[in-house]
């Protein structure tokens, strides 16, 4: 989301289309009123009149798009500020986060795998480091296996 561009929000339709970022897979998202509301006030009374198409842009010189990084740093001096202890230090613990909520909302596996740009199962278990409970809740088909008959 820090590389979005104003070209990337169709307003007319209420949606954002990026694309992931690992494989390139275009990503439709809805545009919620508050979101789209709070994208408008950026733009209009808080982002700096700078030469790009990024929405999201530095407020000090030298003025230009926010890189990756720029979350991460972001992310680690406000959570050191805040005295909570949080496990993982790096930003990207908000994508593990969001990951086990979608899962607790009932979000399908599959589901949560798509938002998260991944490709594969495997993936995404990784981002789900449940407990007992969590894991109580996904539903897993049992493989059934063929009857043998044994000389009844």
């Amino acid at each position: 989301m820090v590389s979005l561009k104003l070209e990337n929000i169709e307003w007319r339709k209420n949606r954002i289309l990026i694309f992931q970022r690992k494989t390139s897979t275009p990503l439709i998202l809805p545009l919620m009123d508050n979101i789209g509301e709070s994208i408008l006030d950026y733009i209009r009374q808080g982002r700096p009149s700078v030469g790009c198409r990024e929405i999201f842009v530095w407020h000090y010189a030298p003025n230009g798009p926010l890189k990756r990084e720029a979350v991460a740093d972001i992310f680690l001096c406000r959570s050191k500020n805040s005295g909570l202890e949080i496990p993982f230090k790096g930003a990207h613990c908000l994508r593990r986060s969001y990951a086990v909520h979608l899962l607790r909302k009932g979000i399908s596996l599959k589901e949560i795998g798509d938002i998260l740009g991944h490709r594969s199962f495997e993936s995404t278990c990784v981002y789900l480091r449940l407990n007992i409970e969590d894991l109580r809740t996904i539903p897993l088909s049992i493989p059934t296996l063929p009857i043998l008959n044994q000389g009844v």
